[in-house]
């Protein structure tokens, strides 16, 4: 909505009430704050005092009514008048960057979201909803931090009460998942053991970080090789670690 705008209406000699005409995408208020489509002004005793009447252009009226334009004021028994209004009103927008989570299962998303033409301050109202929570941010917050992959909506609401509802969906990769093929000992004693892993769904290049147990140790291996040969018998764990 736009800013009002205000004029002053009385009358007198009057054999009904004053009634404003609806122009279309102006609505009408004697307070200021509840505005209507139309304004009827009581007469009493054929009159009606002087009254305040503020107008300004609907939420839903993105057009600019140019100066000239005119409100009629009509009641029998009196001559009507006209009250030329001008005004511009636009829709409130809203920019958002997302941070899509890393890693699967991680709080690491964030939304960081910018409110446009509206009038004076933004209120926001956040809703989780899906996977996401909005876990240690405050649903009134402008932005989200260290949230989870889930959709999030915004209701952004100016100092004039316009409102925008604003939706993101903060996403994330699959699981990182690994397959591998193991070459068991041909003979009792002997290092002719392998593992050959091959590692999937992450974001490359991918890191290893291999540790021998129960028997088994690297011989020749490096740590962070992909794969292990000419090992003995024994339990070899290894741990993938992706760009993320």
């Amino acid at each position: 909505v736009s800013t009002s705008q205000n004029f002053a209406v009385e009358g007198a000699a009057l054999e009904a009430n004053i009634e404003i005409a609806a122009l279309t995408g102006l609505e009408y208020s004697t307070n200021n704050v509840t505005f209507l489509s139309t304004l009827t002004l009581v007469e009493s005793g054929g009159a009606v005092a002087s009254t305040t009447v503020h107008v300004r252009m609907t939420a839903g009226d993105n057009a600019t009514i140019a100066g000239g334009s005119n409100i009629s004021l009509t009641s029998t028994g009196a001559i009507t008048r006209t009250v030329a209004v001008s005004g511009t009103v636009t829709t409130i927008t809203a920019t958002s960057v997302v941070t899509n989570v890393s890693c699967n299962g991680l709080a690491t998303g964030a939304i960081n979201i910018t409110a446009a033409n509206g009038i004076g301050a933004y209120g926001y109202a956040w809703v989780a909803s899906g996977t996401g929570a909005l876990n240690n941010n405050a649903a009134n917050t402008e932005d989200l931090t260290a949230i989870v992959a889930g959709t999030y909506t915004c209701t952004i609401t100016d100092a004039n009460g316009c409102q925008l509802v604003h939706a993101k969906t903060v996403t994330q990769p699959v699981t990182l998942s690994a397959t591998s093929v193991v070459t068991n000992i041909l003979c009792n004693g002997l290092a002719t053991g392998a593992i050959n892993i091959t590692a999937a769904n992450g974001t490359a290049t991918y890191g290893y970080a291999w540790v021998a147990s129960g028997g088994g140790n690297l011989n020749n291996n490096g740590a962070t090789d992909e794969d292990l040969t000419a090992v003995v018998a024994g339990t070899y764990t290894c741990t993938i670690t992706d760009a993320n």
